[in-house]
């Protein structure tokens, strides 16, 4: 879910500092002279593993460009982004599309282009039951996000659900659900306000069995 919160005179400002030397703004420097193209637009969001910018051409559709510094290693974010293409190519109706042959991965950074690029903006709303069914059918498709919150969800122009940072490793299928539900109410603050949310949200925090999984995926599916 693309937040927006940069905007483009203060990104060229930070691009056009000779001083800065991360990997996120070697990853930009990089991608523009690669791609003279190319305008990089706005920063669409940033979490633990990276940033996302928006990527405008002449004549083309836009993208989303996901960089990650990688000054100690790259091999966790290589892997993400295979395990993302591999998803992507067998199940495109759940994952974010990878631009084809984008990886550029170097000493100090990654990044790769992601063609799915959704809708921007803070008042974009994820609907709480069609996240929950998205993740219902990725388990169904033998797949575990490993980070299933909301802010990992963007919605297309068609109003369908994609999934953004796909883990390569580690989780399960019910922690991908204890993962979502606690992202649903924190992070949407209507929904959390609901009595019965909020009894649901103490028995979260407990041991979840079988039974206790399929009941907040019909409850959160009514939603």
């Amino acid at each position: 879910m693309w937040s927006t919160p940069g905007c483009v005179e203060s990104l060229q400002a930070y691009l056009n500092n000779p001083d800065l030397t991360n990997g996120t703004t070697l990853a930009l420097k990089h991608f523009l002279q690669a791609h003279p193209e190319s305008k990089v637009d706005l920063a669409l969001g940033r979490g633990s593993f990276g940033c996302v910018f928006l990527i405008s051409r002449t004549n083309a559709p836009a993208s989303a460009l996901k960089i990650v510094p990688t000054e100690s290693g790259n091999y966790y974010a290589y892997e993400e982004y295979k395990r993302m293409v591999q998803v992507g190519r067998d199940h495109p109706e759940l994952i974010a599309q990878i631009k084809e042959d984008s990886l550029v991965s170097q000493e100090k950074f990654l990044y790769y282009e992601i063609t799915d690029l959704g809708k921007q903006g803070n008042n974009v709303l994820i609907p709480a039951r069609q996240a929950f069914i998205k993740l219902f059918e990725l388990h169904n498709a033998g797949i575990i996000h490993g980070d299933p919150r909301i802010t990992n969800i963007i919605l297309l122009n068609d109003e369908s659900l994609r999934w953004i940072d796909l883990r390569h490793t580690g989780g399960t299928f019910a922690n991908d659900v204890v993962i979502l539900v606690e992202s649903v109410f924190t992070e949407v603050k209507s929904i959390a306000s609901n009595p019965k949310v909020l009894d649901l949200a103490m028995s979260y925090q407990r041991a979840i069995s079988v039974t206790k999984i399929i009941s907040i995926y019909e409850f959160c599916k009514k939603l």
